[in-house]
């Protein structure tokens, strides 16, 4: 696998970009693979691919057998699972 860090902070990284076809006529891409899809929200590949088989993930797209997953469905997904503390009712008190 190669190394995708991303130096210039910039999304998608550089990596993705020298995949993507024409990308100067599209702009923004708009669909990510699997594993870019997982390491933008700090998951392995395969959590995400548990998730497509039991429910609970982020809405993903199917083109023919690829699997491509919207970046702002992504962003949506993550801001849902936003917390403020870590236990319910039962939490203990220090």
């Amino acid at each position: 696998m190669s190394d995708c860090r991303n130096p210039e902070g910039r999304w998608p990284p550089l990596e993705i970009m020298r995949r993507a076809k024409e990308v100067h006529d599209t702009g923004l891409i708009p669909f990510v693979d699997t594993e870019a899809a997982a390491r933008y929200l700090a998951l392995s590949p395969h959590s995400l691919e548990c998730y497509r088989s039991l429910g609970g993930g982020p809405p993903f797209y199917k083109f023919g057998k690829f699997v491509r997953y919207a970046v702002p469905d992504l962003e949506a997904w993550a801001a849902e699972r936003r917390h403020g503390r870590t236990a319910g009712e039962n939490a203990r008190v220090y």
